[in-house]
């Protein structure tokens, strides 16, 4: 008898790359912004057409009431936009004629939306420039040349909110400081970006050599560190900690918030929902491509004893199990360590004890780490780790603590890294996790922004790929491998590597934690064998 050849084959993910959040369209790449990816659509009343010349693409008003402008939108799934906290606009234009006919509008604007109906404008005319005032007056303004020769104007807008700071620059100096204001008539609806003639008062030529700015959403198959803020999911900038705002999501109750999120396998995010008063969270699955939630329903026990509060949420992807830290009615002041079933929201109690377990995490050698925010005395909270005992949720004596209150730990498989939420600084912070003190990445948003709300959630999408498998052969004969709990295992063999047509050895083996052994045939002769790993 000859024994079965086995093949020793590896199982690991592939994960894509990040890209970056930015826009640039140049006059010398020889295409109109509307040709490029991520394209803008083009507004033009009347002929000529916005075209290039001589390096630059000529936009030009023949007469009032006509606009020809470029223009991005966002606020949906097929719109390119997610305003950041802290957007940047750069132009570098010439001005080549101006009709003057109205101080308060020129013929070239580069104007953004941020929220529906929150934003501002600037104006571009001939030796000024200036910014909109509320209502879409004229604000502050500076005398520049703006005719002569190409120059380069940038825009800082810090917040998302009305009232938020404006800074123009003009070659690199700064020239304005002006706000942003209110009103959907005049700025719409929805997240917006604009260059070119749009005042119906006024018409001129412009020679437009370079557009810029920060604010695409992040790409299909961008590695995202997502957060919730209130009921908006946003995406975290992991080099400045920025927040990009990705939108409202729907179907999060009106007043409700985003309390913890969690990788989900199916590409989606586990959460759970809080009320206005805090009190009795709801589990629920969220859609970050659609902006959707789906409510699975009110975290309780086999008994319908309610959750009062769930403040710790992490998927461990080694057993395939969702965990919460919850705080049940009519029980302890401490923290039970649950298994939450995704179908219904029914909590499962692992393990209870004295430890606050104000958020969880979970090494993939299986290790518990709690989280405990404590009050430090002076208006000031710190934060202790520990390992816990996950048959008692007992710690261990020291680990390490942070001079912060942070919570919703997030592992970035890409990089090992650990981020962290520093939620009253509203600062994104990240370190090892098995060593003390992190370092701050930045600022994630301003008090001012989605209504004063706290970054309380945090989680990457799912990428967790299953450890190498080695497949071993004995007597009798059978193939085994080593197995993870909850995961499930197809044995495969073909008899020519070279031309592999692969055939089922059996049924499917659950997954023990053990290693497992399934027989083959004695009378198959030469086989190669692998394992494919089930989803």
């Amino acid at each position: 008898m000859r024994t079965p050849v086995v093949v020793l084959m590896a199982l690991a993910a592939s994960l894509s790359l990040g890209h970056a959040r930015e826009s640039l369209w140049e006059a010398s790449s020889g295409k109109t912004p509307d040709q490029i990816s991520n394209p803008w659509d083009c507004y033009s009343d009347a002929p000529p057409a916005p075209h290039l010349i001589d390096g630059a693409l000529r936009l030009e008003t023949e007469e009032y009431q006509i606009n020809q402008y470029y223009i991005q939108f966002g606020g949906g799934p097929e719109r390119p936009l997610a305003m950041p906290t802290r957007l940047v606009i750069e132009a570098r234009m010439r001005l080549i004629r101006s009709s003057q006919a109205d101080p308060e509008r020129a013929p070239a604007i580069i104007a953004f939306t941020l929220l529906p109906g929150v934003g501002s404008a600037l104006n571009i005319d001939a030796g000024e420039v200036f910014l909109f005032s509320a209502g879409a007056g004229r604000g502050p303004s500076a005398n520049v040349d703006t005719t002569l020769a190409p120059h380069t104007y940038r825009i800082e807008v810090s917040g998302l909110a009305a009232g938020s700071e404006i800074k123009v620059f003009y070659d690199g100096q700064q020239v304005l400081t002006g706000t942003t204001w209110t009103d959907v008539s005049l700025l719409g609806d929805a997240p917006r970006v604009l260059f070119g003639d749009g005042a119906l008062t006024e018409s001129g030529t412009s020679d437009w050599y370079s557009f810029y700015h920060n604010a695409l959403a992040p790409a299909a198959d961008e590695h995202v560190l997502y957060g919730g803020i209130g009921d908006h999911l946003v995406a975290l900038d992991q080099n400045n900690g920025m927040a990009t705002d990705l939108g409202p999501v729907s179907g999060i109750p009106s007043g409700s918030y985003i309390r913890t999120l969690a990788p989900s396998p199916d590409g989606n995010l586990f959460a759970t929902i809080d009320p206005a008063s805090g009190y009795y969270p709801s589990l629920a699955k969220i859609d970050p491509a659609k902006l959707e939630a789906t409510i699975i329903g009110q975290i309780a026990d086999a008994t319908n004893r309610k959750a009062v509060f769930l403040e710790g949420l992490y998927y461990n992807a080694m057993e395939r199990q969702l965990y919460g830290s919850v705080s049940f009615a009519g029980g302890s002041a401490s923290t039970d360590l649950v298994t939450l079933n995704p179908s219904n929201a029914v909590a499962t109690v692992v393990c209870s004890g004295t430890y606050d377990m104000d958020s969880i995490a979970f090494d993939d050698d299986g290790s518990l780490i709690g989280f405990d925010v404590f009050y430090a005395g002076g208006g000031s909270y710190n934060t202790t780790v520990n390992y816990l005992d996950r048959s008692t949720c007992a710690a261990d004596p020291g680990f390490w603590f942070t001079s912060a209150a942070v919570n919703s730990p997030a592992l970035d498989r890409q990089t090992g890294r650990w981020y962290f939420s520093a939620y009253d600084a509203r600062r994104l912070d990240r370190g090892a996790i098995a060593e003390s003190g992190l370092s701050v990445v930045g600022t994630t948003h301003s008090s001012a922004d989605f209504g004063g709300a706290k970054l309380l959630a945090m989680a990457f999408p799912y990428d967790y790929a299953h450890p190498y498998l080695r497949l071993t052969a004995k007597a009798g004969p059978e193939v085994g491998w080593p197995t993870l709990a909850n995961w499930s295992y197809q044995l495969q063999s073909c008899p020519d590597i070279g031309s592999p047509v692969w055939g089922n050895v059996g049924e499917p083996v659950p997954g023990t934690g053990e290693t497992v052994w399934v027989p083959v045939s004695a009378s198959a002769g030469f086989e190669f064998y692998r394992v494919r790993v089930e989803e």
